[in-house]
């Protein structure tokens, strides 16, 4: 059997963004494929009635490896075929004699179920590929999106292709048409159609039609609809923390030192105090955009910047976002005079702490950038907070303190940096 189209893609292209996508997934286990749906896929590596973490690592290590070094399916299913039969996960089975089985979880001990098998084997191969490579290919989409930004779908032309996804061959949409929220391929098991971006002398030159995804009636199969590379790109961000006394709210895990040494104002320049709205006639995006192009980037199109510490960050519009709502925060206690602040707090603050914060019941790991900035006026301040999640940070809150002795108060932990006056230095 010929191999699947996506490998000769992975291969001349860059795949660092398909890797970096399949390597930051944790784990999850489940009984059935649906118990896991939609997002949750982006975040966590899982195959159904895998329930030992040795059996989900044997066959993850074996799609890094196909995703990393093109390996073909005959090769993925010859090397991984004996470790699974060795850990009694092949072939049909009893639900009871499932490695790792829970009847909480598994149903009926006795009913027989599938495990491993080469046609699981191919379906397990195929779709992980498939589903990192469109997310590589979503991320390098996005970045070229204002060179190309008419996306064409491309239907692979096979006996058995899908008459439903078959119709949408040539279908022709702007990239931040929210259709591609949930029907940006691949829509289903088996789905091969993938998206081609355009130029607007491509889309001249191929007679080609610009339409909205409101005219176009398509329902993806159960569990695919959603979009796994932006879901990846817009990590979860958890309700921005406001400028209250958050007492009885959370309470900070880590060692507060006992002496902290005195932060050193950064000169407030002129420029970094913006209008208030009701000066300026701005919007919140506008003012979020400013706040991104900072990072030479925009609403929509979030990025990874390296940190002070050489560790990863991911930057988007979500660090201004009431998560209940999806709405904006910006213009909450002033906040979008300072947004030029908040953005050099985090690319040249004066200290980085990593503490464990307990919030209702369960444990963060967080990083804190603090940055404090005067003139002959006043002093004020930057905060922002990312969290480890999925072994990424991903940015929690970013905002103003009210005042200099709740900045001290998050000053505890582990303090991973600080700037002096001969410049910057990890500690």
């Amino acid at each position: 059997m010929p191999d699947i189209p996506d490998i000769g893609y992975l291969l001349t292209l860059k795949p660092e963004q398909a890797i970096k996508y399949f390597q930051q997934k944790g784990y999850t286990f489940s009984w059935d494929w649906k118990d896991v749906l939609k997002d949750a896929h982006t975040k966590a590596f899982t195959i159904a009635k895998a329930m030992s973490i040795d059996i989900l690592q044997d066959i993850r290590n074996g799609i890094d490896k196909a995703i990393n070094d093109g390996t073909t399916f005959e090769d993925f299913k010859r090397d991984l075929k004996p470790i699974l039969k060795s850990q009694g996960w092949w072939g049909k089975v009893a639900a009871k004699d499932v490695p790792g089985y829970n009847p909480e979880n598994g149903g009926d001990p006795n009913k027989e179920v599938q495990l491993g098998s080469p046609r699981r084997l191919e379906t397990i191969y195929r779709t992980n590929i498939r589903t990192a490579v469109a997310v590589g290919r979503y991320k390098d989409q996005i970045d070229q999106s204002d060179e190309r930004p008419y996306w064409r779908w491309v239907q692979v032309d096979r006996p058995n292709k899908r008459p439903m996804h078959a119709k949408l061959n040539n279908m022709l949409l702007r990239w931040d048409d929210p259709f591609w929220d949930t029907c940006y391929p691949p829509n289903g098991f088996g789905c091969e159609c993938h998206i081609r971006a355009l130029t607007k002398a491509e889309v001249k030159e191929m007679g080609l039609k610009v339409m909205s995804g409101d005219a176009i009636s398509f329902t993806p199969d159960p569990g695919w609809d959603y979009n796994p590379g932006k879901d990846w790109m817009y990590p979860y961000v958890p309700q921005p923390i406001d400028d209250v006394d958050l007492k009885g709210s959370y309470k900070t895990v880590g060692i507060k030192p006992d002496k902290l040494p005195e932060l050193e104002s950064k000169k407030l320049e002129d420029d970094y105090l913006l209008e208030p709205h009701e000066e300026s006639g701005m919007s919140q995006e506008d003012y979020v955009n400013i706040f991104l192009k900072e990072f030479n980037t925009e609403i929509g199109k979030p990025v990874f910047i390296n940190d002070v510490t050489g560790d990863q960050l991911i930057i988007s519009d979500d660090l201004f976002k009431d998560r209940s709502s999806d709405s904006y925060k910006i213009f909450k206690s002033g906040r979008e005079q300072y947004l030029k602040v908040l953005a050099d707090t985090l690319k040249d603050p004066q200290e980085v702490w990593t503490t464990w914060v307990e919030q209702k019941n369960k444990l963060r790991f967080c990083k804190r950038f603090i940055g404090i900035y005067g003139n002959e006026e006043a002093k004020i301040s930057g905060f922002a907070v990312f969290d480890w999640l999925e072994d990424v940070w991903k940015g929690t809150t970013i905002f103003k303190p009210g005042n200099l002795d709740y900045l001290n108060d998050q000053r505890n932990g582990t303090l991973t940096y600080i700037k002096n006056a001969g410049g910057s230095k990890p500690r």
